[in-house]
């Protein structure tokens, strides 16, 4: 009687930390956007690009870099020469993002804010509507449509984002630039 032996191949701890370097790169990149400071913004770009390169179609990573690239380009709007290029760049991604997962209501939100960015107005309160109808519980999509929007729709979303997130300042700040 021969008994066949069976191996077992096991993973190293190096290769699971490669598997897990791309994803570690996303939880790195999202935590950098949220401080919304410029150094950290630059590093969330560069640990989304490098999520892409591993993984072309994560929409999440397109997502990601598209908001850190809208970021940069928002910091320099008052410049005498926005990075208009890093506008650019984020419409690329967000559009990506969306035709990647199409009932993602963080791609619209995404696309939403980088067409206001881009003073496509129409089409940015087109794809926020989208994301707030996907997802009416996320005061983050409200905002970026007060953001966008005005008048009698700013102070909607405003007082949405204050339901949703109370005593958040920025809800506030919406409505007050209708009535100033």
């Amino acid at each position: 009687e021969e008994s066949a032996e069976r191996k077992v191949a096991r993973a190293t701890d190096e290769s699971l930390d490669a598997l897990m370097a791309p994803h570690r790169a996303w939880v790195e990149g999202r935590a950098a956007l949220e401080s919304l400071e410029a150094e950290q913004v630059s590093r969330a770009r560069r640990d989304f690009e490098q999520v892409l390169e591993a993984f072309p179609e994560h929409a999440g990573a397109h997502i990601g870099l598209a908001n850190a690239c809208a970021m940069r380009y928002e910091m320099t709007r008052t410049d005498a020469e926005p990075n208009r290029a890093a506008l650019t760049t984020a419409m690329q991604h967000a559009r990506e993002a969306c035709k990647l997962d199409q009932s993602a209501p963080e791609a619209w939100a995404t696309l939403g804010f980088v067409l206001g960015c881009a003073g496509e107005t129409a089409d940015a309160l087109a794809a926020l509507q989208r994301a707030v109808t996907l997802e009416p519980d996320n005061w983050r999509h409200h905002f970026r449509l007060g953001y966008a929007g005005w008048g009698e729709g700013r102070l909607r979303a405003a007082r949405r984002v204050q339901t949703l997130l109370p005593g958040f300042p920025l809800a506030h700040f919406l409505a007050a630039t209708v009535y100033v």
